[in-house]
């Protein structure tokens, strides 16, 4: 598959969409259709800035590695996601695989590692953790940055989601957080691979 052109596309896409939103739009972006998710949403420090990653992110790959199911029949669940800003990814995304091999490697070795990844450890261990494009030790880079963002998946955005390669949007300049990109905005190119089957490289 060309995922460049992937990406291109689902921007093309959004870009178009995007054009046309209402508040009711960003409402179902942002999960604020309920008073109970606006009220919480007000208790967050980024609920302001997410708005701005919606109005002027753009699309690119992000990589699921984990997620969490707290309680049974949830609508959201937190997720773990490597992400790059790196065209090199954009273009290659399979070298996460690689970096997945690292993180499973590293599991149970936690008394001979120095801080900073002890400290990335600890982030993918503890199931509460939530963290914002924290970048990885140097020794996952592969000559590239590599981020973590914790996030949720929300149902109503996207219906099923894959372990592996998923679109995300982001808007650095204004936001350090990352957002699944919701289902409707997808490319037929990549939804239908998606949803069959899904992108995960490091089976």
């Amino acid at each position: 598959m060309d995922f460049e052109k992937i990406i291109q596309e689902a921007n093309v896409l959004y870009e178009k969409e995007r054009l046309s939103f209402t508040k009711k739009d960003y409402a179902f972006l942002l999960n604020r259709e309920t008073l109970k998710n606006r009220l919480l949403g007000f208790l967050t420090l980024n609920y302001y800035k997410r708005k701005k990653v919606f109005e002027n992110g753009k699309v690119s790959f992000g990589y699921v590695f984990q997620q969490w199911d707290f309680h049974k029949g949830s609508y959201e669940h937190p997720i773990w996601i490597l992400h790059s800003p790196s065209l090199k990814v954009e273009k290659n995304p399979s070298m996460y695989k690689e970096i997945c091999k690292k993180i499973r490697a590293l599991r149970g070795k936690y008394d001979f590692l120095d801080k900073k990844t002890k400290e990335f450890l600890h982030l993918i261990n503890e199931p509460l953790s939530r963290v914002s494009s924290y970048l990885l030790p140097e020794s996952f880079h592969l000559d590239v940055p590599i981020y973590l963002t914790i996030t949720e998946w929300i149902i109503a955005h996207v219906s099923t989601l894959h372990l592996g390669l998923n679109l995300i949007l982001s808007a650095p300049s204004f936001s350090k957080e990352i957002f699944l990109l919701p289902e409707k905005y997808f490319p037929s190119s990549w939804g239908e691979r998606y949803f069959k089957e899904g992108f995960l490289f490091d089976k």
